[in-house]
């Protein structure tokens, strides 16, 4: 799904959807890019497929009757990798040696995952889903819980285990408890309706 996410966002950058010699759409932009490649993409073109995305797991969920939970991602807090204000529309740059070790391009994927916690935040609100917001429940300013930039280490993943399934927990008691109090409510109407017609 990314994959299709992050290919149509390059080709949609272009009026007709034919893309320029040196764009190559694919897979994450690091696995298909070499030194020194030029790297197009458009920002919002990136985000509203990533808002659809969601919705449509959302949807899909529900069409299912499974009761979907999202949750936003982590990243490691660092100084030096603030995110930026405002990312252009259009982004541009000449893919380095070595990306993950790039002050720019880690500026850039630190700001679309801000972007992107802030689109599950805003989808989990307007489609009525239960939230999970690890962005601000797990600390990450060191390497405690995170082995690199955003993947868990051992004691990460056992911390927020143990924050998923409490919130779990809790959705899932509320839910039933929800349930109980509309039955109750059906069987008082039912009740009150077959009084009603003797």
């Amino acid at each position: 799904m990314l994959r299709e996410l992050v290919k149509n966002a390059f080709q949609n950058l272009y009026s007709d959807n034919k893309l320029p010699d040196n764009t190559i759409p694919g897979n994450y932009v690091k696995y298909y890019k070499t030194t020194g490649e030029k790297v197009i993409a458009n920002k919002n073109e990136i985000v509203r497929q990533y808002r659809n995305a969601l919705k449509t797991f959302v949807s899909i969920c529900r069409d299912w009757e499974i009761e979907p939970v999202l949750m936003t991602q982590v990243i490691l807090a660092q100084d030096s990798n603030i995110v930026l204000d405002q990312l252009p529309e259009k982004i541009e740059f000449i893919m380095p040696e070595k990306p993950m070790e790039d002050p720019a391009i880690i500026k850039l994927l630190y700001s679309f995952h801000h972007i992107f916690n802030d689109v599950i935040r805003e989808v989990a609100d307007k489609e009525g889903v239960e939230l999970i917001d690890l962005k601000k429940e797990v600390p990450a300013t060191d390497h405690k819980y995170l082995y690199d930039l955003y993947h868990y280490n051992d004691l990460g993943s056992e911390y927020v285990a143990k924050i998923i399934s409490e919130h779990l927990q809790k959705f899932i008691e509320k839910k039933q408890s929800d349930d109980r109090t509309d039955s109750l409510e059906t069987k008082v109407n039912i009740t009150r309706s077959a009084k009603m017609e003797f």
